[in-house]
């Protein structure tokens, strides 16, 4: 795949706006095709400096601060994921005539070697790209896991790693606004909840962007599609891709029933047992995986084995401990009204919910229905937590903590033999802590902690 991008020609200057995970990626792909490569990031210097020393010893010159002159010395911008293509200074250069990309578009030229099955949505994109990569390499494929999570597909593109017969990825909206020509030969929509609303000013931008996984593919490729969620059937116009459905009507290709799949193909139902306690997200997770991996030409038997090995992600629905008969469950990871509402749904006895953290534009009244039915009390955390207490007061009772631990502590408090207090923050970590993943290991110690008592 090196050195034969027709964006990316030998000798051509790309510029890199934006020098994070994904565009520290960039830099390699671009360097192994051969070009020149400028690096513009908007942290300053001090911030900036661990990156600067990596480029230093790339022979990559850099700036702190995007500016215009500096950015065109390039032929090509390309975007990492952080940067709205709605920018000021993106309209601009698109304005002047510089060609902007982003990593789906850049990279769709040099993809055809492999099959390519990209997943995204609101909740579950990290669990299915994992599931379907596992059960692919059991299988017996070679494979690429990747993508918004882990190792960028520009590595796996700039040669990293030995070719593989699979690339399965997941893609986030903000990576899908710039997808330009990106056409996976197996496209996955989980679920449309709203998310990043502040990015993609509403509801109907950032259903926009989803919806671009599709806009690429033809006909000969496969689309597969949440059958019960009404923003997942919104298709493009020009949609091509041969359709599948998962959920629970009888209209879907993968219909969950009982504690198992039917899989409706060539008119016959073929009964797919699903893992002990998969319920809501999880069974609708294991839909979506297996009609992809059906389309890989994996044996339903195959799929029941690996499936019931299959290990989620931490921080998704995590059970840390049971303390008194007391479960534990850190969802860290619910960073959205439709994660809460998903873990919710997967009780069916009294929950302690411990919710709150920065908020990104959600309406928590969304969670009203669920709360009412299954919360016996909600400890409020984080910036939000006046927001959410607004919308959900009059459905459960409402408890107030300076700090995780002291949430934990609170929760050990209100919760009885056979109930659950359970870590599903329907917010982003960044008010108190570095990542959803930080927010769960000290949720995991808090209780930890607690046991040890």
């Amino acid at each position: 795949m090196k050195n034969n991008n027709p964006y990316i020609p030998p000798g051509t200057t790309v510029v890199i706006m934006g020098c994070g995970v994904t565009g520290s990626a960039a830099v390699d792909y671009v360097l192994s095709c051969g070009a020149k490569v400028l690096v513009s990031d908007s942290r300053d210097e001090a911030s900036f400096a661990k990156t600067a020393a990596m480029l230093k010893e790339k022979g990559v010159e850099w700036e702190c601060g995007h500016s215009l002159n500096f950015i065109l010395r390039g032929g090509i911008v390309l975007l990492s994921p952080g940067i709205a293509p709605d920018n000021p200074l993106v309209l601009l250069l698109r304005k002047r005539g510089v060609k902007v990309m982003g990593e789906l578009a850049v990279l769709a030229p040099v993809l055809g070697g492999v099959k390519v099955v990209a997943v995204t949505g609101s909740n579950g994109k990290t669990t299915v790209t994992s599931l379907i990569g596992e059960v692919l390499k059991k299988a017996g494929h070679s494979v690429f896991v990747g993508g918004n999570i882990g190792v960028s597909l520009y590595d796996y593109c700039a040669g990293k790693g030995e070719p593989c017969e699979y690339a399965v990825v997941e893609v986030s909206s903000f990576q899908l606004e710039v997808a330009g020509d990106f056409a996976p030969d197996v496209a996955v929509l989980l679920n449309i909840t709203p998310d990043h609303l502040d990015r993609h000013h509403g509801l109907q931008g950032y259903i926009a962007a989803k919806l671009n996984i599709f806009r690429a593919q033809s006909a000969e490729q496969v689309a597969v599609i949440n059958g019960d969620d009404a923003s997942c059937q919104d298709l493009p116009m020009d949609f091509r891709a041969a359709f599948r459905s998962f959920g629970y009507g009888p209209k879907n290709q993968a219909i969950v029933e009982d504690g198992q799949l039917l899989l409706v193909e060539e008119g016959e139902r073929k009964v797919l047992r699903l893992p002990a306690g998969s319920a809501g997200f999880a069974s609708e997770n294991f839909a979506a995986a297996a009609l992809a991996l059906r389309v890989a030409g994996v044996d339903i038997k195959i799929l029941e084995k690996y499936f019931a090995e299959f290990k989620r992600p931490p921080h998704r629905m995590e059970l840390v401990a049971e303390v008194d008969s007391i479960a534990w469950v850190n969802d860290s990871k619910a960073t959205n009204t439709g994660a809460v509402i998903g873990a919710l749904r997967q009780f069916d006895h009294p929950v302690i919910l411990i919710a709150g953290g920065r908020d990104k534009g959600e309406d928590y009244h969304q969670l009203c229905e669920l709360v009412k039915q299954r919360v016996k009390a909600a400890i409020l955390i984080g910036e939000s937590a006046d927001d959410i207490e607004q919308a959900i007061i009059s459905c459960t009772e409402i408890h107030r903590a300076a700090s995780l631990e002291e949430a934990v502590s609170l929760g050990r408090e209100l919760a009885t033999a056979g109930e659950t207090v359970l870590l599903s923050p329907a917010c982003s970590s960044f008010d108190m802590f570095r990542s959803y993943g930080h927010r769960g290991e000290v949720f995991r110690a808090a209780v930890h902690a607690l046991e040890a008592e």
